[in-house]
């Protein structure tokens, strides 16, 4: 019998098992594909995730970003700071290196799809291939996780994205694109020799919009490969499911992507170190869970909250940052100095004095 059953070998599912793996923990990692393996993911890293991530891991940097452009239409606002803010990487690579830490550790990796388990004592879990007992299970097998059976007050952006070459050569920037959607946004994020391009939305025909900006946007020349789609889960609201008796989601499968900026990776890592801490207590594992990721649920409805008053006010968003240093709040955010609730309470204050 394990200690503990990880369903999932992503930035989540890997960090679970190290930690869980250093403590002592019997760990087995299981995961349907094996690594290292595709991922349609933009690939950004915001700089508050690096001390997260163990020595080595900045071999998997596709670009250092410093600067962010945000659109409106066609029009665009720049800023750059002295500090990186973010990094993008190579998924493939980024995810492979991270199971490999876990594997090093003696973490027992299985390329088995999981059919189902029994939330018991001992848990049963039923693979493809086998069946196991364990005392603690970790579902951090994304937005499509088994733990969609209950209702976890979960919600989903549909998104698009592709490889592509850009008009201007080595694109350093991240590109925030707005006003392509109702209830969403654009992206192109710089890789190493070319660049991604992609769009989440709510409720409007995901593919069209992205048929649509990638055609009207002058920063892309074409793509590389054939898009590909996924959902990005995000939480409705604080009463979201943190897991069910000895059995945690984490990551994606707990719809942990930032509302605003639709990070993911830092979000990963950070649930992953905060579930595995948990269980470690050995208590209470879902109330101490919960208890570890309150100040990140406060800030996610921060978030949340200011990206449905810029999905409101999307022209009038887009010229408040037209000011003098008006984009080193965002870019501060993005760094993770800058929290979610004070540029809300400033923006608000803004329309608020302009009766928007």
């Amino acid at each position: 019998m394990f200690d503990c059953v990880i369903v999932g070998g992503g930035p989540a599912g890997s960090t679970s098992a190290c930690i869980l793996r250093e403590n002592g923990l019997n760990i087995l990692l299981i995961d349907k594909h094996n690594f290292p393996r595709k991922k349609t993911c933009a690939g950004s890293i915001s700089c508050k995730a690096f001390p997260h991530l163990p020595l080595g891991w900045e071999k998997t940097i596709e670009r250092k970003i410093k600067g962010a452009i945000v659109e409106y239409k066609e029009k665009r606002v720049i800023g750059y700071t002295k500090d990186i803010i973010a990094v993008t990487v190579n998924r493939e690579k980024f995810d492979g290196f991270l199971l490999e830490k876990a594997k090093e550790r003696g973490v027992v990796f299985k390329n088995e799809t999981l059919i189902d388990f029994h939330n018991e004592d001992p848990i049963y879990v039923k693979t493809n291939n086998n069946n196991y007992n364990c005392k603690f299970l970790i579902l951090a097998d994304g937005a499509a996780t088994v733990a969609r059976r209950w209702k976890r007050n979960i919600e989903y952006l549909k998104a698009w994205q592709a490889p592509c070459t850009t008009t201007l050569p080595l694109i350093k920037e991240l590109v925030i694109s707005i006003g392509i959607a109702k209830h969403g946004y654009g992206w192109i994020f710089p890789q190493k020799k070319q660049a991604l391009v992609g769009i989440a939305t709510k409720g409007e025909n995901a593919f069209t919009l992205f048929k649509k900006y990638i055609n009207e946007n002058k920063l892309i020349y074409q793509l590389t490969d054939k898009p590909s789609f996924w959902l990005v889960p995000y939480p409705k609201n604080k009463d979201i499911v943190y897991g069910m008796g000895n059995c945690l989601f984490v990551g994606d499968a707990l719809g942990l992507t930032n509302p605003l900026s639709g990070e993911g990776i830092y979000y990963a890592l950070h649930s992953g170190e905060k579930a595995a801490h948990s269980i470690l207590e050995e208590k209470n594992i879902i109330k101490a869970y919960k208890n570890k990721l309150a100040e990140t649920m406060d800030e996610f409805l921060w978030c949340r909250r200011l990206a449905d008053v810029i999905t409101h006010a999307q022209h009038f968003s887009f010229h408040s940052l037209k000011k003098k240093h008006s984009l080193q709040s965002p870019l501060n955010f993005i760094k993770g100095n800058n929290s979610c609730k004070g540029i809300f309470l400033r923006l608000i204050k803004k329309m608020l004095l302009f009766n928007i």
